[in-house]
C-alpha cells in the first residue's frame, strides 16, 4: 500500500504584503511535483491593508475540499494572521513569522515557531517588498515541499517582458536568501 504525499499551508498578511503571489508561485511552481494542486485565495474588498490570504494544498492524491481547518504550516506576515493561525494550526505544525513585525506573543507550545526576519532581510537587500520571497525561500527549504529552481522558472515566465521584468534577478536573490537564511536555522 503507498501512502499519498500530501501539504498545507496558509499564507497570509495585510493587501500588498504578497501573500497571494507566495501562494501562487509555490502553487505553480508544484504543478510538475504533485498530482493535485490546489491555490485557494481569500481577500477583503481592500487591495492594500486589508486582509489578504491563501491557502495552498499539494498532494499526490485527491483534494476534497479547499477548505482547511487545520494546515500543517502558516505563514504570517501580520498581526491579525497570526492570532488567526496560532489557534488553527493542528498540533505539531509549524508557523513561520516576522516577530518583529508580528510581537506577539505565541502561546501554544504544540507548534514549532520559526522566527524568520524576512523583512529586515528584505530591507537590507534594498527593497521591503521581496519579504514575501524571501518568506517562500524559507518555507521551501524548511519543508522541502517544492523546489527554488522550479518557483524561478515561474518568476521567469511570468516577469519576461513584463513592467516587473526588471525585479527578476532581485526576485531570485530573495528566494536565495531565505533558502540560507532557513538553512542557517539546523532545524
Amino acid at each position: 500500500m503507498t501512502t499519498n504525499k500530501s501539504f498545507t499551508v496558509m499564507i497570509g498578511g495585510l493587501g500588498g504584503q504578497g501573500a497571494l503571489l507566495f501562494g501562487k508561485l509555490l502553487a505553480e511552481a508544484s504543478l510538475k511535483k504533485y498530482n493535485n494542486v490546489l491555490f485557494f485565495p481569500n481577500y477583503g474588498g481592500l487591495v492594500r491593508g486589508g486582509l489578504a490570504e491563501c491557502t495552498v494544498v499539494l498532494s499526490d492524491g485527491k483534494v476534497s475540499s479547499p477548505v482547511v481547518e487545520k494546515p500543517e504550516a502558516a505563514i504570517a506576515m501580520s498581526i491579525p494572521s497570526l492570532k488567526d493561525y496560532e489557534s488553527r494550526l493542528q498540533p505539531g505544525g509549524v508557523l513561520i513569522v516576522d516577530l518583529e513585525m508580528t510581537p506577539s506573543k505565541i502561546s501554544r507550545q504544540d507548534i514549532k515557531v520559526i522566527d524568520m526576519p524576512a523583512n529586515r532581510a528584505a530591507r537590507d537587500m534594498g527593497d521591503g517588498t521581496v519579504a514575501n520571497l524571501i518568506f517562500l525561500g524559507a518555507y521551501i527549504k524548511l519543508t522541502g515541499v517544492g523546489s527554488i529552481e522550479l518557483v524561478e522558472k515561474v518568476l521567469e515566465k511570468k516577469l519576461a517582458g513584463g513592467r516587473r521584468a526588471a525585479m527578476l534577478e532581485l526576485d531570485k536573490k530573495a528566494l536565495r536568501r531565505g533558502e540560507e537564511m532557513a538553512q542557517k536555522l539546523h532545524i
